[in-house]
């Protein structure tokens, strides 16, 4: 009787929880339905099934159910919806259908709050609900008295929101079991605290700036285990007292402050139970800390420490972790300091510095299990004693010591770690041959990286047995050469997975046949990219024959010379286990093996820039099924445009194919449709003809990047692309000969991010709602087509855009105010070639008017180009907020006024203004103007400048030094001033020196997209222009030639002095012209070394001097003039390009002579003053002039003695003369030069 009472009573109890909603094979249908509400607002639940009918909702990504009801426990809705689609307000009755919700993440969502009288009050239904994390969203402190109804909450975070200014908890007070409160990185500044929340233990009030003060009001709080005050403001001197009300206190975070003093009392005794503590990044100089005795776990990362508060530490004998990361610790350890940490188990001291010593008093950490020490900067003598000490951390299975200076002394004092299992060595300074025997103790290491050392010979000796647990081996970037031997070496480790040997430059061909190599049972992981390392038919027998669990190889960038994908018949084809394979970049020929079909497992085949042919539908491809990953791009491949041969991979998601030959062989049937969904598809340069767009790609929905430009598809913009593949991140068409209107989806989509349409034949207007349906792009180009109409203003609402180029079409009107206020991240806008009234970027159009003063809205914008227009007023003030601008060009307008005192933009690499009306004092660099003033000392503070053209103003001084300072400089004009001084000598400082290093280069128009970490980028190089004087003639210099075209013109100034000849060691200039000044001295036979000079002018001066003979070798000289000097003696012999030279050249040198001027003389004709030019570099013979005059100055003095001494009265007069003359000075000297005394 009692047994089948109690079997009913079993059964009531199950029949009321299946009634009440349990046992159920998914989720209550009233559930499903909320879900799928959710989905609307939270779209970027990609996860979730689409098909209403699904019930077992328990098994989505996000969603936890109780495993015996079958309800809603947990949502994880964090990070699910779109950010570009800016803040939102939340519906807080979605949630209420979850009666049994216990957890709900709504962080990263951009929430700013809640729809009225929808707030979270409504969530107070929830009854169990006790985590509710609204982080990362926009609530400000209202938030707070919604969140205060929720009283069965036990965790709350409102971090990274908008709450500010003071903060009072009371209104948390109904919230009596609220154990975690996290409200860091607001803007609070004051913390009201109430009695209210007894049972907290944890509190964030990281990134607020509060101060001391908080502490003693945080003291209600007595059950507090963990406290976060990471940034929070405070300073100076903190005494460690302040918390002793805290007991319980376990973890504390105090890092990112401005603490220079710590002060812990000695014998302190509170915060016993301490065990976290974080001070990093506090600035400490002074202070110790005492008696912590039960801290696990301590960071000093990022600071500045004397080894003192290290030794104030060693009491601490349960520290378990110490990380010191990124420290610099001074002083020096006198003894065993430090001997307590017997108890640590992982110490970090990477990019520290550190003096010997420490690492002496590592040794003492015998239970140590970690160390890394990456990057450290050690001081002292490092003796072999201290690395000895090493040795004693008999427990230590990592250590880390790459990017250090260890020799290879090292070794023998690793010998001991016989509990090691992973050792980095790389880049440091072991060389020479390595014997792997000094690794023989080491018998539990299974991963030893020994990359980027100079080792040339890596030592396994026949037979060997040891590091029988080796399971990765990393000797990728040393010296080895004989890749042969090494690789019949590895045959030793018998554990070994994986084996990295990329970056080696093997020089030993692989011709060892398979005999004697041994078998690498266990390699299932071989990289030698770029490895220099023959692909020949034995080297790949051993890889298939001997390696046949291989998984992963790589050999791209590897082979030599030119090589037949044949050979691949030779061996890899064998290996069944294959699951990628890399072999790009090998100059492979002939057409893909049909042994490739073997490898039934390959998800991944890299075979891009080779040389292979053949039509993929009739290739080993298409048996691959298993294939996700084919990347067969820069090829000569015949590619179907349909992709049908593909259509049973239905793992395949990404399909590289770029550079190819696209065509239409096969006949798409309606009825056949691909298994696959891709995400990345690029056919771009195929070289197709006529083709439409494939069948196949209506019926993808999850393309994240697609590439179809240059194949001239026919059709209309395939706006069905972007409704279908609502996560498409970019899309580019180029050249396609796509026609017809310019048609958007209905919807907006919200993922895109470059869309490039350039070079097709669309026609009609810029969808004027095109900133509204793509609110995401970044890069948007849709030049050289045939639309008219307007700039759609609705441009500005598309906040993340850098990129936007409309140039070369029929646009008209003017550029909407909008699109600079909304655009704050625009770098690149183009305009050019339309019908506009205002512009930018709009160079050679009929535009005029002002600048626009909102353009300096553009704070981010790097490029303005407006030349050859009607412009006209001053440069608007607001250009003094355009921080990053690089180029300017607003030349040839109608521009007046002075430039902005304010524009002192040092980001700018190129400056444009000249032929305009501009006057005052100069700013920058401007031809064609009115300035005046002198060239200013900051011109080296514009260290990126690369053409500075400045001619044709009223600038005086002198040329400054500084400019010696502009080491990118490329180009130089300073010609029709009023400059005057010396020529600097220290140009060859700046690229025009060939030698100089220099990288950087100008680039051709281009635009791209770059995707890194789960950004997108935009980068854009542009072609820029401008004139310059060269063979007498002013060019007009656009595009690449700007990186090949350098020179120097100072011409029509009043220069003074000799040419430095440090000028001839400006070897890169093609252009040198110092004429028109009023040099003196002869010409530097260093002018010899000029061997790329084309134009070389030193006319209009007052020169002197021979030409150096050696300028014949200037074989590049094309246009040659030393017209008016005072230059003499025989032109340099008439061959090579001085044979091209006529008179003019030489014309007003009086003295010069030989070809193309009349013959020279010889000297026993020539006068005396040529002969005297002949000897000589100056106008008139020196020795010639000295003796002619000596000698006549000797005959006048004799003659007049004569004369005296024949006629006395003549000798009578000329004494009197004498004597009246020297009475006369007396007399002079002493009324008009001596002072008058008096007497006293």
């Amino acid at each position: 009787m009692d047994s089948s009472k109690s079997k009913m009573v079993i059964m009531f109890v199950l029949l009321l929880i299946k009634f009440e909603g349990g046992w159920s094979e998914g989720c209550l249908d009233h559930e499903i339905f909320a879900l799928f509400r959710l989905k609307y607002f939270f779209n970027d639940l990609h996860d979730w099934v689409d098909d209403e009918g699904a019930t077992d909702c328990c098994q989505w990504v996000r969603v936890e159910c109780n495993n015996t009801t079958d309800r809603v426990i947990a949502l994880d809705l964090s990070d699910t919806r779109n950010w570009d689609l800016g803040e939102w307000y939340l519906n807080a009755s979605l949630f209420t259908p979850f009666q049994q919700l216990e957890s709900l993440d709504l962080s990263w969502n951009k929430i700013a709050g809640c729809v009225e009288n929808e707030g979270l009050e409504r969530l107070s239904k929830l009854n169990n609900l006790k985590m509710l994390d609204l982080s990362e969203n926009l609530f400000d402190n209202s938030i707070l008295s919604f969140v205060g109804r929720l009283s069965s909450l036990r965790s709350l975070k409102l971090s990274y929101n908008r709450l500010e200014g003071s903060i009072d908890v009371k209104e948390l007070d109904s919230l009596r079991d609220l154990e975690e409160l996290d409200i860091g990185w607001n803007k609070i500044d004051k913390f009201v605290v109430s009695k209210g929340l007894r049972k907290l233990k944890y509190l964030g009030l990281s990134g607020n700036k509060l101060n001391h003060s908080i502490l003693s009001s945080l003291t209600i709080f007595s059950l507090l285990r963990e406290l976060y005050l990471r940034d929070t403001g405070f300073k100076g001197t903190f005494d460690v007292r302040e918390f002793n009300s805290f007991n319980n206190l376990e973890a504390l975070d105090m890092s990112n402050n401005e603490i220079d003093n710590l002060v812990v009392p000695q014998g302190y005794r509170g915060l016993r139970k301490l065990k976290s503590l974080d001070l990093s990044e506090v600035g400490i100089r002074d202070g110790k800390l005492h008696n912590f005795t039960n801290l696990e776990y301590l960071a000093l990362d990022s600071s500045s420490l004397h080894i003192s508060l290290l030794q104030s530490i060693a009491s601490f004998t349960s520290l378990k972790i110490l990380t010191m990361t990124n420290c610099e610790v001074n002083g020096v350890l006198s003894g065993q300091e430090l001997h307590n940490f017997a108890n640590l188990e992982y110490l970090a001291l990477d990019f520290s510095s550190l003096h010997t010593s420490l690492l002496q008093s590592i040794a003492s950490f015998t239970s140590l299990k970690k160390l890394s020490m990456t990057n450290c900067e050690v001081n002292g003598v490092l003796s072999g004693q201290a690395l000895e000490t090493l040795s004693r951390l008999t427990n230590l299975k990592m250590l880390d010591l790459r990017g250090n200076l260890f020799n290879n002394s090292i070794l023998s004092s690793l010998a001991h770690l016989s509990s090691l299992t992973s050792l980095d060595l790389s880049e440091n300074k072991l060389e020479g041959s390595i014997n792997v025997k000094e690794f023989d103790s080491l018998s539990n290491l299974e991963e030893l990286d020994m990359s980027g050392n100079e080792i040339d010979n890596f030592q396994v000796p026949q037979d060997y047995g040891g590091l029988r647990k080796l399971k990765s081996l990393h000797l990728s970037r040393v010296g080895i050469r004989d890749g042969s031997k090494l690789l019949r070496s590895m045959g030793s480790f018998p554990s070994l997975n994986t084996l990295y040997l990329w970056g080696n430059n093997f020089t030993e061909t692989m011709t060892t046949t398979t005999q004697g190599f041994p078998h690498f049972k266990s390699l299932e992981h071989l990289e030698m990219d770029d490895a220099r390392i023959a692909l020949n038919t034995s080297f790949l027998q051993i890889i298939g024959e001997l390696m046949p669990s291989l998984k992963y190889l790589s050999l791209s960038y590897s082979t030599p010379g030119t090589n037949s994908i044949g050979i691949l018949d030779q061996g890899l084809c064998s290996l069944m286990h294959m699951q990628e394979l890399h072999i790009a970049h090998n100059d492979l020929r002939g057409s893909l093996p049909w042994c490739l079909a073997n490898m039934t497992s390959l998800r991944i085949l890299d075979v891009s820039s080779n040389q292979l042919t053949g039509s993929i539908s009739s290739s080993p491809l298409i048996h691959l099924t298993s294939i996700e990953e084919l990347r067969l791009s820069d090829n000569h491949f015949r590619i179907p445009i349909s992709l049908e041969p593909l259509f049973n991979h239905s793992r395949l998601q990404i399909f590289d194919a770029y550079n190819n030959e696209i065509n239409a062989e096969i006949t798409q049937s309606p009825s056949l449709t691909p298994n696959f969904q891709l995400s990345h598809l690029s056919l771009s340069f195929g070289y197709g003809d006529g083709v439409t767009f494939p069948k196949f790609l209506y019926h993808q929905h999850d393309l994240v990047n697609v590439d179809l430009s240059h194949i001239k598809m026919n059709g209309g913009f395939p706006n069905w692309l972007l409704e279908n593949n609502t996560r498409l991140e970019t899309l580019s068409l180029v050249n396609d000969s796509l026609a017809g209107p310019f048609r958007l989806p209905i919807h907006s989509h919200k993922q895109l991010g470059l869309l490039d349409v350039s070079n097709n034949n669309f026609q009609g207007h810029i969808p004027v709602e095109i900133g509204d349906i793509l609110p995401s792009l970044i890069s948007f180009n849709i030049s050289m087509n045939a639309l008219n109409g307007s700039i759609p203003s609705s441009f500005g609402n598309i906040n993340s855009l850098q990129i936007l180029d409309l140039s070369n079409n029929q646009l008209i009107g003017e550029i909407p105010e909008h699109l600079a206020v909304g655009c704050v991240n625009l770098e690149y806008l183009t305009l050019s070639n339309n019908n506009l009234e205002e512009g930018l970027y709009l160079n050679n159009n009929s535009l005029s008017g002002k600048i626009p003063r909102w353009l300096g809205n553009l704070k981010g914008l790097k490029h303005i180009i407006m030349p050859e227009n009607h412009l006209e007023g001053p440069i608007p003030m607001e250009f003094c907020q355009l921080y990053s601008l690089q180029l300017l060009d607003i030349s040839d307008n109608n521009i007046s006024g002075s430039l902005p005192s304010c524009f002192h933009l040092l980001s700018i690499e190129q400056v444009h203004l000249s032929k305009n009306m501009l006057h005052g004092q100069l700013k920058r660099d401007l031809s064609y103007n009115r300035l005046n003033g002198s060239i200013p000392n900051w011109v080296d503070g514009l260290s990126q400048l690369r053409h500075l053209i400045l001619g044709h103003n009223n600038l005086e001084g002198e040329v400054p030094v500084q400019l010696c300072g502009l080491n990118q400089l490329q180009l130089l004009d300073l010609s029709n001033n009023n400059l005057h001084g010396h020529i600097p000598p220290c140009f060859d400082n700046t690229t025009l020196h060939e030698s100089y290093s220099n990288s950087s280069s100008l680039k051709p128009f281009e635009t791209s997209l770059v995707m890194e970490s789960g950004m997108i980028y935009a980068e854009k190089q542009i072609h820029e222009i401008f004139e310059f004087t060269t063979k007498n003639i002013a060019h007009i210099y656009q595009g690449k030639v700007l990186s090949l075209l350098s020179g120097l013109d100072l011409s029509c100034n009043k220069l003074i002095g000799h040419i430095p000849p440090q000028i001839g060691n400006l070897t890169r200039i093609q252009t040198l012209n110092l004429s028109h000044n009023n040099l003196i001295g002869s010409i530097p036979s260093t002018f010899s070394n000029l061997k790329q000079i084309e134009s070389l002018d030193l006319s209009y001066n007052k020169l002197n001097g021979k030409i150096p003979h050696q300028l014949v070798e200037l074989n590049a000289l094309a246009v040659f003039s030393v017209a008016y000097n005072n230059l003499s003696g025989e032109i340099p012999e008439c061959k090579a390009q001085f044979a091209t030279f006529n008179e003019r050249s030489y014309e007003g040198n009086t003295f010069l002579c030989g070809l193309p001027l009349p013959i020279c003389r010889s000297p026993a004709t020539m006068p005396e003053a040529s002969i005297g030019n002949e000897r000589d570099d100056n106008l008139i013979d020196i020795d010639s002039f000295f003796i002619t005059f000596t000698t006549s100055y000797i005959i006048v003095i004799f003659g007049i003695v004569i004369v005296l001494y024949v006629n006395s009265y003549w000798r009578h007069r000329w004494f009197y003369f004498v004597e009246m003359w020297i009475t006369s000075c007396y007399y002079f000297v002493v009324d008009n030069l001596i002072p008058t005394r008096f007497c006293h």
